[in-house]
Formats: C-alpha cells, structure tokens, sequence
C-alpha cells in the first residue's frame, strides 16, 4: 500500500491528502491539522533553484504553488521531473508566506 513516503505515488499528475475526522463519543471538536511538505518534493535535485506564488481562487480559497524555476525535460528514463506542489486547503485563510528570494508568479484569476 502506498504511503506518505512513496515518492510514486507523490510524482503523479494528482496527488492528493484527505483527512476524515471522527469523534468516538459524537461531540463536536475543534480540530487542527497540520502539513508540511517541502518544495524538495517539486525538484530533481536539491541543487535546482525554487520558486513559489500565491493564488487567490473562488470563494475565498487559496493556493501555494512551489517547483522548480525551469521545468526540465528528463534527459534520460531514470530522471524524476515531478512538476510543481500545489497546496491549497479546503478552508480557512493560508498564513503568511515565507519571504522569498525569487519573484512570484502573476495571481491567477
């Protein structure tokens, strides 16, 4: 079965994480999750340089795309050329990005 570390799995064109909470006594919880993944995932190498953007979606989403500055055409069978990392939750306002040394992406519509 694959997991978390399965790179595979993170490498498809559309990955995604769905967390199902449940109580086990049927009262109603206030609940966090937290979800870290680096933008080394949208990379080859740790050497490839990294951008990301802010995007303001309908109904008041939004999303985080981080990948490479230049997305590469594999050179050979064995190369991992995953595309970027797109994360956007269901609800809520994203925190503050991180400061960034590249220039980001136009906002998308």
């Amino acid at each position: 079965m694959p997991g978390p570390r399965d790179l595979e799995v993170f490498s498809r064109p559309f990955s995604y994480v769905v967390w199902s909470v449940n109580t086990t006594e049927g009262g109603q919880h206030d609940v966090a999750v937290y979800l870290n993944a680096s933008a080394a995932l949208a990379v080859n190498t740790s050497d490839q340089p990294v951008s990301w953007a802010r995007f303001h979606l309908a109904d008041g989403m939004s999303a985080v795309r981080s990948g490479s500055q230049q997305q590469p055409v594999p050179e050979k069978e064995t190369s991992r050329s995953p595309g970027p990392l797109v994360q956007s939750p269901q609800l809520g306002p994203l925190p503050p990005a991180p400061p960034s040394s590249s220039s980001p992406s136009p906002k998308a519509a």
